[in-house]
């Protein structure tokens, strides 16, 4: 079997996360290890993970165009082909981990604080996360 490996070659170390009894979030901004964000987060069972992941802007444009159905409005076609045209590249990102069970305070600490942002990730989309890792890390 070949392998290729180029410096944008990733690893997913979100496969040890139990999806069944766990929810992702995929935070608006990174969280910094001591901030107040973070201490509000941790305080209510999350655990806040921040990587280095390799992003595609032509396999996202490639999948947003088999997703999209009927006409197209030119901006976004416009968009969409600006981001084929664009190289792979790394992007600090920060993601939220939290029990199920625990999910309703994290929402309840969400609609009081405004600077806490974030998305819901479907288990198919924390699985392709890809982490860039350099040697140091």
């Amino acid at each position: 079997m070949d392998y290729k490996f180029n410096h944008f070659s990733g690893v997913n170390s979100f496969v040890n996360i139990n999806l069944d009894e766990s929810v992702v979030f995929q935070s608006e901004h990174v969280i910094e290890r001591n901030s107040e964000i973070a201490r509000k987060l941790i305080s209510i069972g999350s655990i806040i993970k921040t990587v280095n992941v390799v992003i595609n802007p032509k396999k996202e444009a490639d999948q947003l165009m088999k997703t999209l159905v009927g006409s197209i409005p030119s901006s976004l076609l416009s968009q969409l082909e600006s981001m084929q045209e664009m190289p792979t590249y790394v992007e600090e990102q920060s993601f939220v981990i939290i029990k199920k069970d625990d999910e309703r305070w994290l929402a309840q600490l969400c609609n009081e604080q405004e600077s806490i942002i974030l998305r819901s990730m479907t288990p198919e989309d924390v699985m392709q996360i890809h982490e860039h890792k350099t040697f140091l890390q």
